[in-house]
């Protein structure tokens, strides 16, 4: 380019010569000047040319990075965005092995709970295997050696509900049933997963100054889980008084039948003929009366569903 450039640039030149020569109309001072021009305007061609070379170069130069960038960008967007699926199915594996790990410590918790009261019902429930003519499994124990085994059961689970109910059944062993009753009803709400409850225990019998001097007996009767039981006839013998007709009472919405008695020992029971057959039957139980003083006494009743 710079050639023809040149050629261009001495045609000119020449034809000026040759007109001024044959016209005498350019003087050497004009055709001095009009060269000179050319030279500033080929020097300025040039340096432009070499701007705009240079201009190329480096958008050519710009247009690399930015391609180079670009496609770096689309990588680590690719890379985030895959980094971003990996750590939300990384939160979720997680969470799924949090929940079955809290589900396994739960569960374990629930059953070194259970433990003690299965070991006791399996040994509890010989007897019955036998009545029902299904081998018992511990057959070469005698009574004697399973309830040694019930009661290092008991020791062994810790337990103070487990041992309050043992220790009642110990001093009242005819009362089998509702030992086993009792054992069978916090095992089912182990296993449930709500722990003992609180209730399971009828409370001990509660004496407080009457608010008018009268001597009082209070007997309220609850479910298992602690609802009152409403409409139920509560029977009252003295104790040691000659055969005849209890003083009887209805218990009120609360559950509680109240008894105007004198100071003394009864025995709280029920009319077996008008028992609601919902729940199991209940002999009774003592209960001693101080003058001037109201003796609250509770029962439970299970229903016979469970």
């Amino acid at each position: 380019m710079k050639s023809w450039r040149w050629l261009l640039l001495s045609g000119v030149i020449t034809g000026l010569v040759v007109s001024g020569g044959c016209s005498q109309g350019i003087s050497q001072t004009e055709y001095d000047k009009v060269k000179g021009d050319l030279n500033t305007a080929e020097a300025r061609i040039v340096k432009l040319e070499t701007d705009l070379n240079s201009a190329n170069a480096q958008i050519k130069k710009i247009q690399t990075d930015y391609d180079t960038v670009k496609a770096t960008y689309e990588k680590a967007k690719a890379d985030l965005e895959a980094s971003q699926t990996q750590y939300k199915s990384l939160q979720n594996d997680y969470k799924n092995i949090t929940s079955s790990k809290t589900e396994v410590e739960r569960l374990q918790k629930i059953m070194t709970q259970a433990a003690p009261y299965l070991r006791i019902m399996d040994l509890s429930l010989e007897q019955q295997r036998s009545e029902v003519g299904i081998r018992p499994r511990h057959w070469q124990y005698n009574e004697s050696y399973l309830q040694d085994e019930i009661a290092k059961a008991v020791v062994d689970s810790k337990d103070s509900t487990l041992k309050s109910l043992w220790d009642t059944f110990k001093q009242n062993p005819q009362n089998e049933s509702r030992w086993f009753s009792y054992t069978m009803a916090i095992l089912t709400s182990i296993l449930a997963g709500e722990g003992v409850p609180n209730a399971i225990l009828p409370a001990a019998p509660v004496v407080s100054p009457s608010s008018n001097g009268q001597t009082l007996l209070r007997v309220k009767m609850l479910q298992i889980d602690g609802t009152p039981i409403p409409n139920l006839e509560v029977d009252l013998w003295i104790n040691n008084a000659p055969p005849g007709p209890p003083n009887a009472g209805i218990t009120n919405t609360s559950g509680v039948a109240t008894f105007a008695v004198s100071a003394g020992d009864y025995y709280v029971g029920f009319n077996r003929s008008n028992f609601p057959t919902a729940y199991l039957y209940y002999n009774g139980r003592g209960a001693n009366v101080q003058v001037g003083m109201t003796t609250d006494v509770e029962i439970r009743l299970f229903k016979k569903d469970g």
